[in-house]
């Protein structure tokens, strides 16, 4: 087991810069991945910690927390290599919620079906959960993408497998080294950073102030890093030269299920339309660039919590806008997941009690999104008994 030391988490200052990582660092576990497969768990530690380890090793710096944990404690495996699309198929997933294929039925199913075996499962199956794990990231259902990637641990060669795709966007046949770290960045390849896992200091209702780092990350021949932080008003994402030669990739924003985007930015410039991909220039001469999305003030809205679980609803109507395909497609898996009637639109009958059914409209594209997350996102934890 390696050696591990941990710091108390405090009040957490903004974080805006790579520059001022080690001292914003001091309370957060740091992740070392090493040509030795060990992870390290350290307090105080910064991204000048890339610099002393072995040319293959990349950083990984999580706030202190279940994440951290899981990493800290993963057994040492070299990860799986997929060397045909056949051996990763089931873990493949449409791209994200504006992507045409989750608006038909199949993904929906595959993911209903999923759910109901992990929760007929006396233990967590390790494919399964990370089948679930990038289902929930390309949703961006985050926090549990972060819970489903802790539960695969009984195949650690998977979990390491899957960790630069959960992190980074990464490709899932995206070349890796034998200690897990991915290969060389492609010039242009595209990053798309996971939201942070919740901290250890998380409280309901209130901001988890908190980041997550890559460090020493391989792209050509340059040495790069990404930090990903989660502010007051917004996410900051910070993207460094280390050393080696200049490099160039492409940035996608992530945003956190329930937040809405008010504005972003790209090195400080107002970006028109938001979710615009950036292209990143960094070089031993330039400072880290870096991006902003500023959230959009929001009232609570429904749903903030399913029914307690001895409840059971007569059934579910899921109803949309005429012509989206969705809310056939959710009734269908969600009746699977749950084991609780659901049809699309109007039209499950009253019952003698004069209970009505729980119902659910999907707003047209982007704007019912929120609400997509919400539900499916609560739906599944109902079913594993995680509420």
């Amino acid at each position: 087991m390696s050696p591990t030391v941990r710091g108390r988490s405090d009040e957490r200052p903004a974080l805006r810069s790579v520059a001022d990582f080690s001292m914003s660092f001091v309370n957060r576990s740091l992740v070392i991945i090493t040509s030795a497969l060990a992870f390290w768990t350290l307090a105080g530690a910064g991204a000048a910690a890339a610099q002393a380890q072995p040319a293959t090793t990349w950083v990984v710096v999580l706030p202190s927390g279940p994440a951290a944990d899981f990493l800290d404690q993963l057994a040492p495996a070299h990860p799986l290599e997929f060397q045909s699309q056949e051996q990763y198929q089931d873990l493949l997933w449409p791209a994200d919620l504006s992507d045409p294929g989750w608006d038909s039925v199949q993904p929906w199913l595959r993911w209903a079906d999923l759910v109901h075996a992990e929760a007929q499962a006396e233990e967590p199956d390790a494919r399964r959960r990370a089948a679930l794990c990038l289902a929930a990231r390309a949703q961006g259902r985050y926090q549990d993408a972060w819970h489903h990637f802790g539960q695969t641990g009984a195949d650690p060669a998977l979990a390491r497998r899957i960790l630069p795709t959960l992190l980074l966007g990464l490709p899932l046949d995206h070349p890796l080294e034998s200690d897990g770290s991915p290969g060389p960045l492609a010039e242009g390849s595209l990053l798309w950073p996971c939201i942070p896992p919740r901290s250890e200091n998380f409280r309901e209702g209130y901001v988890d102030r908190r980041a997550a780092l890559v460090s020493n990350l391989s792209a050509g021949s340059a040495k790069i890093s990404l930090r990903v932080s989660i502010e007051g008003d917004g996410v900051q994402v910070d993207i460094g030269h280390l050393k080696g030669e200049p490099a160039q990739v492409r940035l996608r924003m992530p945003v956190p299920a329930h937040q809405g985007v008010d504005v972003e930015y790209f090195d400080w410039d107002r970006v028109e339309p938001i979710g615009s991909l950036h292209s990143v220039a960094v070089s031993s001469s330039s400072g880290p660039q870096t991006g902003w999305v500023r959230f959009r003030p929001q009232s609570a809205t429904w749903p903030g919590s399913l029914p307690a679980p001895e409840y059971e609803p007569v059934g579910i109507e899921v109803s949309g806008t005429p012509g989206d395909p969705r809310p056939a497609a959710l009734a269908q898996a969600l009746e699977r997941a749950l084991g609780i009637p659901a049809r699309a639109s109007l039209g499950l009958p009253q019952v003698a009690s004069g209970r009505s059914p729980l119902r659910i409209r999907l707003e047209p594209a982007a704007e019912g999104h929120s609400l997509l997350r919400a539900v499916i996102g609560l739906s599944e934890r109902r079913a594993l008994q995680q509420l």
